[in-house]
């Protein structure tokens, strides 16, 4: 594999579900979409985007779904918060 051939950003490909464990332990799947945004085109407007997604606690949620990637069975946090262990 040479320089030229490496794969950029633009090249990797999320799968459209990805396995994760639920905040009650529960397995389920989050969507690649719901964690991985589009990205923002200003630094403004991607302050603004973060702060849409955070709840009272600061954290970001996101459904869970079940392996038919439609019923939500629960829900998967994403931790955005510095310097602050994972419960």
């Amino acid at each position: 594999m040479t320089l030229d051939t490496l794969p950029t950003s633009l090249d990797v490909v999320f799968p459209d579900l990805i396995l994760a464990v639920g905040d009650d332990g529960t397995e389920g799947y989050v969507r690649a979409a719901d964690i991985n945004p589009p990205s923002s085109t200003s630094p403004e407007q991607a302050v603004a985007e973060q702060e849409a997604r955070l709840d009272a606690n600061g954290d970001w949620k996101v459904p869970l779904y079940a392996e038919d990637g439609t019923t939500v069975i629960g829900t998967y946090t994403v931790y955005v918060k510095v310097g602050e262990p994972r419960p």
